[in-house]
């Protein structure tokens, strides 16, 4: 009888560890699907911030190309300018010797 007993409580223990084993499982599950939606949501903000940033950086881009440009027309005028002023320079000269 008491061997019956040993038994019939060892089934139940089992059968309790194995309602807990399921019970977990399916709360592991659960919260398995929550952090996949989670970390989801966050892929898809670090995409949107991405894609946010790779316009500003193109914009940046452009704005600063057309300041370069400008520079280099500006540098360019610059030149110019000194090298007329060297040859009136020459040319008073010149006339100044004649």
């Amino acid at each position: 009888m008491k061997c019956l007993d040993n038994i019939e409580r060892s089934r139940s223990t089992l059968f309790e560890s194995e309602k807990k084993l399921k019970e977990s499982s399916q709360d592991l599950l659960a919260l398995t699907a929550s952090l996949e939606e989670k970390v989801n949501e966050r892929v898809k903000g670090l995409e949107e911030v991405k894609e946010e940033l790779r316009l500003e950086l193109g914009a940046k881009t452009a704005e600063l190309q057309k300041q370069l440009e400008e520079l280099e027309k500006f540098k360019q005028l610059t030149i110019d300018r000194e090298l007329k002023m060297v040859e009136m320079k020459k040319e008073l000269e010149n006339k100044s010797n004649h």
